[in-house]
C-alpha cells in the first residue's frame, strides 16, 4: 500500500481547521471565534478515535502501533482540545454544527474530486495502521523522528 497523501484524511483537515482558528481568534476576530470553533468536530474525531483505539486493542497489535495511535490522540485531538478549553473559546453548538457539516461536505466533494470513495479511504488508513506500515503521515512522523 502507497503513503497516504495527509488531505486525504479529515483528521488531519480538523487540525489544520484548529490550527486556523487558534490562530485567527488570537486577533480578536468574533465571526471567525463564533463560527468557526472546531471543538464540536475535535471532540467528535476524539471519540471516534477512541471506538478505533479499542478496536485496535480488541485486534491485539503490537505495543507500537497502540502507542503511536496514543500519541496521535493526545498530539491532533487531546491537545487542541485542551487549548480551546483553556482559553476560553465558547462552542457556539448552534453556529458549528452547520459548519462542521459544511466542512465535511467539503472534504467529501474533495474526495468526490480525486474519484476516492470515503469508506475506502478509512478502510486504507486503518489498514495501514494495523499493518504498522506507517504510510499515514502522523505515524509516519512518528517512526521517522522517534523511532516508533
Amino acid at each position: 500500500m502507497s503513503f497516504i497523501s495527509p488531505e486525504y484524511i479529515f483528521s488531519e483537515w480538523i487540525f489544520v481547521w484548529f490550527i486556523l482558528y487558534f490562530i485567527l481568534t488570537s486577533s480578536e476576530n468574533d465571526f471567525f471565534e463564533k463560527y468557526f470553533n472546531p471543538t464540536l468536530a475535535l471532540s467528535m474525531a476524539l471519540f471516534q478515535n477512541i471506538i478505533t483505539f479499542i478496536y485496535l486493542i480488541w485486534k491485539n497489535p503490537k505495543l507500537n502501533i497502540l502507542i503511536k495511535f496514543s500519541l496521535m490522540m493526545i498530539c491532533e485531538k487531546m491537545i487542541p482540545l485542551l487549548l480551546l478549553f483553556q482559553n476560553d473559546k465558547s462552542l457556539h453548538f448552534q453556529n458549528n454544527i452547520p459548519v462542521t457539516l459544511g466542512i465535511f461536505g467539503l472534504y467529501l466533494g474533495f474526495l468526490f474530486s480525486k474519484n476516492r470513495d470515503f469508506f475506502h479511504t478509512y478502510e486504507q488508513i486503518l489498514h495501514s495502521i494495523m499493518m504498522d506500515d506507517n504510510n499515514v503521515p502522523f505515524f509516519w512522523f512518528i517512526h521517522k523522528y522517534l523511532g516508533i
